[in-house]
């Protein structure tokens, strides 16, 4: 019967400290966005954007990098397992600005410190970016 208790000592010796940081768990962001600029929208929405697919890009201060393409539903926009820490977040309308051909829509830089374990919520707004076309929905 004594080892009963020795086994039990080792269970919590083995279970680390309680009450971690959890900066070693993985972080999530959800981002939340609406539409500003954008001229003749009959809703704030994707389809009166014209926008089916919106470009999350994502860069952490230690070089952590993801592009991630998704469908632009009106839903906000979830990304788990994610290093905690710093990060810097944009979402626009276009893989790659330098290369659009029409209007498209961007988000400010959006920087943030994403703490392990935990959802940050963010409310972004999509701007439209006239690039030498309109921004009038209704044409």
């Amino acid at each position: 019967m004594r080892l009963a208790p020795l086994a039990l000592a080792g269970l919590i010796a083995c279970a680390g400290p309680s009450g971690d940081s959890g900066d070693d768990e993985p972080a999530t962001v959800t981002l939340t966005y609406a539409w500003q600029g954008f001229e003749n929208m009959a809703a704030d929405d994707c389809g009166s954007a014209w926008v089916d697919t919106l470009y999350v890009e994502l860069e952490h201060a230690e070089g952590d990098y993801n592009l991630r393409q998704v469908a632009c539903d009106n839903d906000p926009i979830e990304i788990p397992t994610l290093r905690s820490g710093a990060w810097m977040i944009e979402l626009r309308t276009v893989q790659y600005t330098d290369q659009a051909t029409a209007s498209y829509g961007q988000s400010e830089l959006v920087d943030v410190n994403l703490p392990g374990g935990e959802t940050t919520e963010l409310d972004v707004a999509i701007v439209c970016e006239e690039n030498g076309h309109t921004c009038d929905r209704s044409e």
